[in-house]
């Protein structure tokens, strides 16, 4: 039972200025879960993958993100080796909507990374006992 008659007030500019216990993502390579992932327009009209993320820690446990991959026919190289690295192997693209239910659940390292100010989030490998890790290099990143 919620007894609304106790006053919090005096704690709000305490509230307010405290830390939060996840605190900001810092750039960096974590381990997460990938909890949903969609397949959704833009706003420009292109078809754009939007993955759902959940580190697992230790560092930022539970905290949340969203990678972003707009589809297009200049960074289809990127997407493709994304999918590959979450071991969607796919014959043609046009494949990807029956499909992408299977990355769901999926443990990856990813890196998180921000230059001028934008922040992008990079798939490294798969977390499975038997995946061969995947090395990023300056090469695979799209700037």
């Amino acid at each position: 039972m919620i007894d609304t008659s106790i006053d919090l007030q005096e704690f709000d500019e305490a509230f307010a200025s405290a830390p939060t216990s996840l605190g900001e993502l810092t750039d960096g390579t974590y381990t997460a879960r990938v909890t949903d992932v969609s397949l959704l327009l833009s706003k420009a009209g292109n078809p754009m993958l939007v993955w759902d993320l959940r580190i697992l820690g230790p560092e930022f446990a539970g905290k949340l993100l969203k990678k972003r991959r707009a589809i297009t026919h200049n960074n289809i190289t990127f997407v493709r080796k994304e999918l590959e690295t979450c071991g969607l192997m796919l014959g043609k693209m046009s494949e990807l909507n029956g499909q992408i239910h299977r990355m769901v659940d999926l443990d990856i390292e990813i890196t998180r990374l921000t230059r001028n100010g934008d922040s992008n989030i990079y798939f490294n490998r798969r977390i499975e006992a038997d995946s061969e890790p995947l090395e990023l290099s300056a090469d695979d990143l799209p700037f």
